[in-house]
C-alpha cells in the first residue's frame, strides 16, 4: 500500500534539539510533497507556537495541534475541528494540581496563557534556556487566571503542568491518570504532563482527517517520541517511534526509526519509503 499522508511530532522528531529542521529533512519532506503526499505536523503545541520554520513550509495545508484538540487548515485558515476540555473538567484538574511544586500553563483558542507569578519564574521551571525562551513566546501572563480564564471562552484545549524536578513529575504522572480515567493525559517533555479531553489526541484527530481527505489509515505514516504521540502511531498503518523516544513509546510500537531525531530519523525513514513506491 502506498502512503498518502506522512503525519509527524516536532519536538523530538522532526526538530533537532535546536529547534531546527537539518537539509536532509526538510529535501525528504519536499519530495514527499512533490509525490502528492499529504505532510501534517502533529504536534503538542498550539498553531501560532509552531517554529517559523515549520509554519513557512510551503507543502504544509493542515495540521494537528494541541494534541489532537484542534485540526487547522493552514491554507483557509479555518478550524476544521475541535474537542476541548470542558469548564468543569478544567477546574477539577485546576483544584487538583493546586498545590503542586509545578507550574500551570493553558491553551485556548489558540494562545498560552499562564497565571501571573508562575510565568514570572518560568525560568527556574524550563529545561534549558531555548525551552524558557520558547515558553515566554507562547504563554501570556494573566492574573487569577483560574478565575479569569472563562471570561475568555467556556472551554480550554489543554492544560500542561511543568515541573522543576523530574522525579517529581514522574511520582504525579499516575496520581493524575488514576485520577482522571476520562481525560487524555500524556507527556511531551521528561518535565511535563498534559491534560487533553478524551475526544482529542492526535490518533483520533488523524482519524478525523483522513475522513476529510478520503485517506485510509493504512495509507498513513506517522513519527513520534512521547506518549502524547502513542495513540498517532497506533492509528497510522505505520507508525514510528523515534530511536530517542520514551521507553513506554519504544515498548508500545512495532516499528521504530533506526537514528535519532539529532541524526535525521525522519528523513531516512521517509528516503527509505518513497524508494519503496
Amino acid at each position: 500500500m502506498s502512503i498518502r499522508l506522512i503525519a509527524f511530532d516536532l519536538d523530538g522528531t522532526l526538530l533537532k534539539e535546536d529547534k531546527t529542521v537539518s537539509g536532509r529533512t526538510m529535501a525528504a519532506l519536499q519530495n514527499a510533497a512533490d509525490r502528492g503526499i499529504y505532510l501534517v505536523p502533529s504536534t503538542g503545541r498550539i498553531y501560532d507556537g509552531m517554529p517559523d520554520v515549520v509554519k513557512n513550509m510551503p507543502f504544509v495545508r493542515y495540521a494537528i495541534t494541541v494534541n489532537g484538540a484542534q485540526i487547522y487548515d493552514v491554507k483557509e485558515k479555518r478550524i476544521l475541528h475541535r474537542a476541548e476540555l470542558t469548564r468543569a473538567e478544567s477546574e477539577a484538574v485546576f483544584a487538583y494540581g493546586r498545590d503542586w511544586e509545578a507550574l500551570c500553563g493553558c491553551y485556548q483558542n489558540g494562545q498560552g496563557l499562564m497565571e501571573e507569578k508562575d510565568f514570572a519564574d518560568l525560568r527556574s521551571y524550563a529545561q534549558n534556556v531555548k525551552a524558557a525562551e520558547m515558553m515566554k513566546q507562547v504563554y501570556r501572563p494573566l492574573k487569577n487566571m483560574e478565575k479569569r480564564i472563562f471570561d475568555i471562552e467556556p472551554t480550554i484545549q489543554k492544560i500542561q503542568y511543568y515541573f522543576r524536578e523530574i522525579p517529581e513529575r514522574n511520582r504525579r504522572l499516575p496520581e493524575m491518570k488514576a485520577h482522571f480515567p476520562n481525560l487524555e493525559i500524556s507527556t511531551s517533555l521528561p518535565n511535563n504532563i498534559e491534560i487533553n479531553s478524551a475526544k482529542a489526541n492526535k490518533g483520533l484527530a488523524l482519524k478525523f482527517l483522513c475522513g476529510y481527505l478520503g485517506i485510509g489509515l493504512e495509507e498513513c505514516m506517522a513519527f513520534g517520541d512521547g506518549t502524547n504521540d502513542l495513540a498517532l502511531l497506533k492509528t497510522a498503518g505505520r507508525g514510528m517511534a523515534m530511536a530517542n523516544a520514551d521507553p513506554e513509546v519504544l515498548k508500545a510500537t512495532a516499528y521504530h526509526t533506526a537514528c535519532t531525531n539529532e541524526e535525521d530519523g525522519v528523513a531516512i525513514e521517509i528516503e527509505t519509503c518513497l524508494k519503496e513506491v
